[in-house]
């Protein structure tokens, strides 16, 4: 498979996208790039209020009410692996906030001052609506999804002339592109289901090394090689980090897995 640019959440993807060279995108026709999701995971009571008393942490930054949402199996994984970091001599709390930043690797205390980016990650997260299945009862989002043809990836990805930089998303339904970001009029074109596309810009925009407010919209390149923008909550990166639940015998759910990629 060619290369993808990772990163945390979509809606981290506001830095990355406006670090890209759009310019370096050839606005050109390509063949579409098909790909095959997850099964998706329908959500339960259960579920959505472990979903809202984490919000309810998130938003008032209560670390102790966050800890008691970490199943004690936590695991920490990159790439598919266990991460170098994992500390197998350590419990599951520990190398939580290891891994979402509430902690310094390799110390017993967390951070003195959290960083506000260390809760807007986690909200993001928790913000997600497109969970799937990841194996026995585990649950993860955003929603996963893989190439069909790698080949037919990696021609769509020399004929527009994208690197290692460019950024796909995918959408899950037949999805209408516009003209401009939230326009009315007719669509300048429409992106099948289960399809990738390459992104050229984001909504609004941020300059390069600062922060902004979130991205609504996607500016992305349709197979037919016109530009055209979609709302960002319609589409989900390709690859990206993943934080996954549990049910436990009670039938409430925890935080058990936190996947980063590299």
């Amino acid at each position: 498979m060619g290369g993808l640019l990772k990163f945390t959440t979509a809606a981290a993807f506001v830095i990355a996208a406006n670090a890209s060279s759009h310019a370096a995108i050839k606005e050109i026709n390509y063949p579409p790039v098909a790909v095959e999701t997850a099964k998706l995971f329908i959500s339960n009571v259960n579920f959505e209020k472990m979903r809202t008393s984490l919000a309810d942490a998130i938003a008032k930054k209560d670390v102790q009410a966050l800890a008691a949402l970490v199943g004690p199996t936590f695991v920490w994984l990159s790439n598919g692996g266990l991460s170098g970091d994992f500390d197998l001599g350590r419990d599951a709390l520990h190398n939580f906030k290891v891994a979402m930043g509430f902690r310094e690797h390799g110390k017993n205390e967390d951070l003195a001052t959290i960083d506000d980016s260390v809760w807007e990650n986690l909200a993001d997260f928790n913000k997600e609506k497109t969970y799937f299945s990841g194996g026995d009862n585990l649950v993860c989002g955003p929603m996963s999804a893989n190439i069909k043809d790698d080949a037919g990836f990696d021609r769509a990805i020399q004929r527009i002339a994208a690197d290692d930089s460019t950024a796909w998303f995918f959408v899950m339904t037949d999805t209408p592109a516009a003209a401009t970001p939230g326009g009315t009029g007719a669509p300048v074109g429409r992106i099948g289901g289960k399809t990738a596309v390459p992104v050229l810009k984001t909504h609004p925009p941020v300059p390069e090394g600062q922060s902004g407010p979130p991205a609504t919209h996607l500016q992305v390149l349709l197979p037919s090689g016109k530009p055209g923008w979609i709302p960002i909550n319609l589409a989900r990166p390709l690859v990206s980090d993943r934080l996954c639940y549990s049910e436990t015998a009670s039938g409430d759910w925890r935080i058990t897995t936190y996947e980063g990629v590299d």
